[in-house]
């Protein structure tokens, strides 16, 4: 709360007029705010499960969480905007995996349409996340948030740097087998290395100093198995070639919606079809009666091929996002030394190239 004095005249005197104006408060999410939240809308959250899963951490514990170092940050952090006792808007951040200088926007709830307060409460977020030493944040919102979007681009510093869309399956019949000169087999942490790099170099140029990822971010969560969301994650090689060529992960939390994410290498665009109809079948030995999704990435140099292949295959497009990126990197002081290189116009001169250090 605060006080504003505003002057005013009347009958040529001059009087100062006292108004107690109530302020917006950020804090921490609390247990207490769990009958408020409820009535919140989602604007960002894409998972299933209650809010609350593994947010709220209770005292004494949550004190001692908070002053960990940000590289033993583990688990989502959120905030809510209050006015008076009425909760206008919540937002959680959590680390990506693997990588404690990339965050993301991982639920932003609010009461209403997207306001001028909540983007003081993600500037919040961002703002103190980037004092810990935070470089990269990112969001996914769906295409159809207009109004979303453009508030976390012009008030919150975001840009607009990929799309993710995903495309549902309408034939549950795949006939092809994969390709014979290919094996598969579970993914394990030592193939980390040969996953990361099949992803750089798979990214688009203009996306890898924002989306590029390191060897930890693909290593197995120690959690995995306590997290509500299953994953099965398969490596595709070359036999001959003894090449790791494709990166499967197949995504539930009910065990009836399956998300296939196939990252594969530009050489092997061929196999994809079949590649596609044997993840089908690995889902379909889980359970019969299943939604089967694939998520296509448009920061891949293979999006567009995928997404031939998936529309010859009955695949129809169904939720498509949006992906908001905001960094915030260091200026880096270069000592190196400079090379300046001198030449000649007669080549018989000696040295007709000649280097020197400065």
């Amino acid at each position: 709360m605060f006080i504003t004095c505003f002057l005013i005249r009347k009958n040529d005197k001059m009087f100062y007029l006292i108004k107690k104006v109530r302020m917006a408060k950020i804090r921490d999410l609390a247990l207490f705010d769990i009958w408020q939240i409820n009535k919140l809308l989602s604007f960002v959250d894409r998972e299933p499960y209650s809010f609350f899963d593994g947010i709220i951490l209770p005292a004494p514990f949550d004190i001692f969480y908070k002053i960990l170092p940000l590289r033993f940050k583990f688990l989502p952090e959120s905030y809510v905007l209050t006015d008076k006792k009425k909760l206008l808007a919540c937002i959680s951040v959590k680390r990506c995996n693997g990588n404690h200088r990339k965050w993301e926007i991982s639920k932003l709830l609010m009461s209403d349409s997207p306001h001028e307060a909540v983007r003081v409460l993600i500037q919040y977020a961002v703002t103190k996340f980037a004092a810990k030493g935070v470089h990269t944040f990112l969001a996914a919102i769906e295409e159809n948030q207009n109004e979303l979007i453009q508030l976390l681009i012009d008030g919150a510093g975001f840009r607009h740097c990929s799309r993710h869309q995903f495309w549902r399956c309408t034939n549950y019949s795949p006939n092809l087998e994969v390709l014979k000169e290919l094996s598969i087999r579970p993914f394990k942490n030592s193939d980390a290395g040969a996953v990361c790099e099949l992803y750089n170099d798979t990214l688009q140029p203009h996306f890898r100093p924002s989306l590029n990822k390191n060897k930890a971010e693909f290593h197995e969560n120690i959690f995995a198995g306590l997290l509500p969301n299953s994953q099965f994650r398969y490596v595709i090689e070359h036999k001959e070639r003894k090449q790791l060529i494709c990166y499967l992960v197949l995504k539930t939390n009910d065990n009836k919606n399956y998300i296939l994410d196939c990252l594969l290498s530009k050489g092997y665009e061929y196999a994809f079809e079949s590649i596609l109809n044997y993840s089908l079948k690995l889902a379909q030995k889980r359970t019969q009666n299943l939604n089967f999704y694939v998520t296509n990435k448009y920061c891949l140099q293979t999006a567009n091929h995928f997404e031939n292949v998936l529309k010859n295959n009955s695949y129809e497009a169904a939720n498509s996002f949006v992906i908001l990126v905001k960094d915030l990197f260091r200026t880096i002081k270069d000592d190196s030394q400079v090379i300046r290189n001198v030449f000649y116009t007669d080549i018989n001169s000696n040295p007709a190239f000649k280097s020197q250090l400065f």
